[in-house]
């Protein structure tokens, strides 16, 4: 019995919460990640015609079609394979990747080889069939030898640790597989479970001092969320030059950060970077089918300083200079939001209560939305349809004009030198207070 075969068995037909999938691939990861050799079994109803990413076709070698009984070498037809009866009655294929060749030749971005570590989305090196129903669950495994890892932000199966599996219509954004040689520590938060994957390179900190950054960020994040920002989470932390901490979250059937780390990055600089917080906040926000980008980088603006305050990681003056500059429209909604959903309630309802619905509801990054449910979800949670007629407002010069009268009311005051100081005498001072309260 081949691995595939055992794996079909033991996984492909398991009892999960996950739907069974449709097509399934075991990946044998080469030394040094070098090449791949993949065995997949493919359920009847897709195309006979199979194809993989543009560009990515010069990588796959020796690819052959199985009907159970025997394996034929599959016919190329320009940048596709044929795979006979596959439509009707299903089949088997298997091939090579030389992923290495694909990180060392410079052409389109299919994959990248940073030191000892190579990232490459599965789109790259996953041959499939070019047309199938929305419905179709793709899952997939890594078998790796000693001294190599495999790891992928796509959300893993419960129950089955090292499986992997996402709708086929996530596959082209999915996040990237790393890989090679990597130190992996996993931290629980706030019910959650950060997997923090290291490459190895040159650089001045420790990876103790890097996964202690990532607790931290979830931890902060967390506590303003009023739990894990998702259930799981791969953090890829990369060798990069200069003295900078950088990181951009990457989701389509689950979410993964990949964060470089400046050689040079000293450990105040790391302490007093907000990367990590601003993609964890960016998590909690579910891909949108409109309008996603304004509001979510909207509420990276508004809410990682608040967050932060919270934690302790700022003073609060740090929280209200961030938000007294040139706000752009995202944020300046998610703020004018939580002022007014504060007031109508006398502080007892907030933002963090309509986010916190989106989260029970298991809308985070990974999940797609309409904008529709987005405000009604935000609307109920608050018990007032606040959000969706701030919306409404949004390009209007009057939100503006409302923001700026806010800060004399919430007793923010900034001198001619710029130093903030707070009135507390001023009529919204208890909300400002509640903002960024540990």
């Amino acid at each position: 019995m081949t691995k595939l075969l055992a794996l079909a068995l033991v996984v492909g037909f398991a009892a999960s919460a996950r739907a069974a999938p449709d097509w399934r691939y075991e990946v044998a990861v080469g030394p040094k990640a070098r090449v791949l050799a993949i065995e997949a079994v493919i359920a009847p109803g897709a195309s006979d015609e199979l194809g993989i990413a543009p560009g990515a076709e010069p990588y796959v070698r020796g690819l052959e079609v199985g009907d159970g009984v025997r394996w034929i070498p599959a016919r190329a037809t320009g940048d596709r394979w044929m795979a006979p009866r596959c439509s009707e009655s299903g089949c088997r294929i298997r091939y090579h990747f030389l992923l290495g060749d694909a990180a060392d030749l410079k052409g389109p971005p299919l994959a990248r080889r940073i030191g000892a570590v190579i990232v490459a989305p599965p789109s790259t090196w996953m041959l499939r069939p070019l047309h199938a129903g929305p419905a179709v669950q793709v899952r997939f495994h890594f078998d790796v030898p000693a001294g190599v890892r495999a790891l992928s932000g796509v959300d893993r199966v419960e129950g089955l640790d090292e499986v992997y599996q996402a709708p086929v219509t996530e596959l082209a954004a999915a996040p990237p597989a790393a890989f090679g040689s990597l130190a992996v520590t996993s931290l629980e938060i706030a019910g959650g479970r950060i997997d923090v994957a290291i490459a190895p390179g040159r650089r001045a900190l420790s990876d103790a001092q890097l996964v202690e950054t990532v607790k931290r960020a979830g931890s902060t994040v967390a506590a303003w969320l009023g739990r894990a920002p998702r259930d799981r989470l791969l953090v890829l932390m990369l060798a990069d030059a200069g003295d900078k901490l950088t990181a951009v979250t990457r989701a389509g059937g689950g979410a993964e950060i990949v964060a470089r780390v400046g050689a040079a990055l000293s450990p105040s600089a790391l302490a007093a970077s907000d990367a990590l917080e601003r993609e964890m906040v960016r998590l909690t926000l579910p891909t949108l089918d409109t309008d996603y980008t304004r509001l979510a980088d909207g509420l990276v603006t508004y809410a990682t300083p608040l967050a932060r305050a919270r934690a302790g990681q700022i003073p609060p003056e740090a929280a209200w200079e961030s938000l007294l500059g040139t706000l752009p429209d995202g944020a300046r909604f998610w703020l004018v939001a939580d002022l007014r959903i504060r007031a109508h309630t006398h502080n007892r309802r907030s933002l963090d209560d309509a986010l916190r619905a989106i989260a029970d509801e298991g809308g985070d990054i990974a999940a797609r939305w309409t904008l529709e449910h987005l405000l009604t979800t935000c609307d109920r949670a608050v018990g007032s349809p606040i959000v969706t007629t701030l919306y409404g407002e949004l390009d209007e010069a009057g939100l503006a004009t409302e923001l700026s009268s806010s800060w004399r009311r919430l007793g923010v005051i900034v001198d001619d030198d710029g130093k903030i100081t707070f009135d507390d005498a001023a009529p919204l001072a208890a909300i400002r207070r509640s903002l960024t309260a540990r």
